[in-house]
């Protein structure tokens, strides 16, 4: 019988490793936000036109996602199945960052369609096979837990570091943070760098080019050290030829996995569609303006914080019912911003708090249980689609983001006018509804459907066993 060779123990070394090689697709992913109100007002592209070109490149996103998944399921070489497809994604994404923060004087429309559409197509061949072999170096149930934990305290510190340096460097706000900086330090720094803290803050086009060329220095500098220690210290499983090649629709017809994609969809349509009011709500519900990058800030640091809890709760707990506890603490953090008066700044700040507790687990720990649903189709049908499963569980995640546009436009189809000083009769607690309420009984309607999933740690430990003695152990 033909069987998968035996893994190493992966050190924390290479745990690390592995995890912060995140770090560049967090940080400019995430940091989109800056790159239409600048094109649109630097290079003469109509705003309608700029925001056209990035749904289109998140709809090639899409595609690519279960393309590459697919393509990654089916690679064998020397070096495995999805190292290869990460170092290659990476090297085209380095460029694709540059070129799309760093744009320069010009920028014709046909440059920019074909930049935005290889930054978001490099990302997907990097990440989807990143996701999925984070999954596949270890067999051991609480090491994935381990391997997953790091890689969502990465994902934090990069997020925080992507607000963090533009808001500290280049914000008029914080001039006199950075005054106090170059004179404390002003035996030690050059004097460049005196000068540069010292400038006058950037004003209109200044601060989002300056805050764009900071976030690509953040994202793309780690890589200089990480990419080329991924390469010779993670250690990828070369599978065999007793494990099959996976399709689409073997995934889809997977109970298991349909049982909790249905149950996460309504997860992240609140989790992702959230965001999409939550500016505006803080800005006239609660009438608290210029507030909403200090309580994210406030949020993104909590979460950063709470991570060791949730390594140790995925010890103790299954990764179903963290999922469900990390729901249920995100629905009180909203019930709170819901019920909260008007004018509340410290309440409103437990209530991000709160909302930050959660952390990475409703992004992250969903992975895993994908993973966890692919060994099962793996053992009932013989044929590998881990890949698959975490873009499809990636595909549920880009589909709860369109639900922060959704909520937008039904504020605005419900007469909300962002900026108008009066608003019509009712207009706050219809804007809280929306974007605060909905998302409360999508959680909790999402938990229900995935309470009650079926694949606990212990039957996943009896699939595992099962499929090492035919030789198909992934």
């Amino acid at each position: 019988m033909t069987t998968t060779r035996a893994d190493p123990p992966i050190s924390s070394f290479a745990i690390l490793v592995f995890a912060v090689t995140l770090w560049p697709l967090t940080v400019a992913q995430l940091s989109l936000a800056f790159v239409a109100p600048y094109y649109a007002q630097a290079f003469g592209l109509t705003l309608a036109f700029v925001g056209m070109v990035l749904t289109l490149g998140r709809l090639l996103d899409v595609f690519a996602d279960l393309f590459v998944a697919w393509a990654s399921d089916r690679t064998r070489t020397r070096w495995g199945r999805r190292k290869p497809w990460v170092v290659a994604g990476l090297l085209l994404y380095v460029p694709a960052t540059i070129m799309l923060f760093v744009p320069g004087p010009n920028m014709p429309a046909w440059r920019y369609v074909a930049i935005v559409m290889l930054f978001f197509s490099s990302w997907t061949m990097a990440f989807i096979p990143y996701l999925s072999q984070g999954t596949e170096l270890s067999r051991d149930y609480k090491v994935k837990n381990r391997i997953n934990t790091v890689q969502s305290a990465v994902m934090l510190t990069a997020l925080i570091s992507a607000f963090l340096l533009p808001l500290l460097l280049v914000d008029p706000r914080c001039a006199g943070i950075r005054f106090w900086l170059a004179d404390a330090l002003g035996g030690v720094l050059p004097t460049a760098a005196q000068a540069y803290l010292h400038r006058p803050s950037p004003t209109g086009l200044g601060y989002f080019r300056e805050s764009m060329l900071i976030i690509s220095i953040v994202a793309l500098s780690p890589l200089v050290i990480t990419l080329p220690a991924y390469i010779l210290r993670v250690k990828e499983r070369v599978v065999q030829d007793a494990v099959g090649k996976g399709s689409l629709t073997a995934a889809l017809r997977n109970p298991v996995f349909r049982r909790f994609g249905a149950g996460y969809i309504l997860i992240m349509a609140a989790h992702m569609g959230r965001s999409g009011l939550l500016p505006f709500i803080l800005a006239t519900a609660l009438r608290l303006p210029d507030s909403y990058l200090f309580y994210m800030m406030l949020m993104y640091m909590t979460s950063l914080a709470i991570t060791p809890v949730w390594a140790m709760l995925l010890k103790r707990h299954s990764r179903i019912r963290c999922l469900i506890m990390a729901a249920l603490v995100e629905a009180t953090g909203l019930a709170m911003l819901f019920l909260m008066p008007a004018e509340q700044p410290l309440l409103t700040a437990l209530a991000f708090v709160v909302m930050g507790l959660p952390g990475q687990t409703l992004l992250m720990v969903p992975y895993l249980i994908a993973a966890d649903s692919a060994d099962f189709a793996l053992w009932k049908t013989g044929a590998d689609s881990r890949a698959i499963h975490v873009s499809l569980c990636s595909l549920i995640v880009k589909l709860g983001a369109v639900c922060a546009g959704l909520w937008v436009w039904l504020a605005g189809a419900a007469g909300f006018v962002p900026g108008q000083a009066v608003q019509p009769p009712g207009i706050n607690l219809l804007i809280k509804s929306i974007g605060l309420g909905i998302p409360v009984l999508l959680l909790i309607a999402g938990c229900a459907l995935i309470a009650g999933f079926p694949l606990t740690q212990r039957r996943h430990a009896a699939i595992q066993r099962r499929l090492a003695l035919r030789g198909q152990a992934i």
